[in-house]
């Protein structure tokens, strides 16, 4: 319950989202699955409630306070949940419905839907929140919708080079929950060390943090994956396959 908390604990406000979401995910499939209803309609309906809830939350806020609070306009769970059911429902529609998500990749305007979520995306790290609090109640919103759409498109790319090229950031995303989860601790060790100074800090602060988590990340989080897959293992016999490659 650390982001319903006075004192969120800093990060650990996202772990509090995501545990709420997949309790909560658990019941709502056992509902489906009881009644036959997982199926495309039913997500979307899904979706479309959350989508509006949590526009619905995050544009009270803004109306009822007159400045932007992290705390109190970013980290609730009700506020969160579209975002994260978006990522089940993209899972729902690579695994059940590809040639939806096929036609939607084939659509011959990709280079320009491209352009406009990265674009979009930018404003995320350009435009304070503080100076425009009526931009995390869009944001919130519309981020999930690029990320997803531009994660299709890459998992998409076949070509060899690109492949090569981007390894070395498939490496760190592999250990990238541990990366995110610890990043403010190495932040504020870079901070003590040499001050927020330019190039420096940034170095010091990037290359401890993504060390700092593969170690954690090896030591801990694997370590307790294994623990848990020898006393509760996995019964599918594969995993899931997210995408099949489009025919070159």
């Amino acid at each position: 319950m650390a982001n319903y908390a006075t004192n969120n604990n800093g990060i650990i406000w996202s772990i509090s989202v995501e545990e709420h979401f997949y309790f909560i995910l658990a019941i709502v499939f056992l509902i489906l699955i009881r009644f036959k209803k997982v199926k495309l309609s039913s997500f979307l309906l899904i979706y479309a409630f959350l989508l509006v809830e949590g526009v619905g939350f995050r544009l009270y806020n803004y109306f009822h306070y007159t400045d932007f609070n992290f705390s109190r306009d970013y980290t609730k769970s009700h506020f969160r949940f579209d975002s994260l059911f978006f990522g089940v429902l993209i899972a729902f529609l690579a695994n059940s419905k590809s040639n939806i998500v096929t036609r939607i990749l084939s659509y011959k305007y990709q280079l320009v839907f491209i352009t406009i979520a990265v674009a979009f995306l930018m404003s995320n790290f350009v435009i304070p929140r503080k100076s425009y609090p009526l931009l995390p109640v869009i944001n919130l919103a519309i981020n999930p919708i690029c990320y997803g759409y531009l994660m299709l498109v890459i998992i998409n790319i076949q070509n060899v080079n690109f492949i090569k090229m981007i390894k070395p950031l498939a490496y760190i995303g592999k250990y990238s929950y541990s990366i995110y989860l610890f990043h403010f601790v190495f932040d504020s060790i870079a901070l003590r060390l040499i001050g927020h100074s330019g190039i420096s800090y940034y170095l010091l602060y990037f290359s401890s943090a993504i060390i700092g988590g593969i170690v954690i990340s090896k030591c801990v989080e694997y370590p307790l994956i294994g623990i848990r897959e020898k006393y509760f293992p996995s019964r599918a016999k594969e995993p899931p396959v997210l995408l099949k490659p489009l025919a070159q």
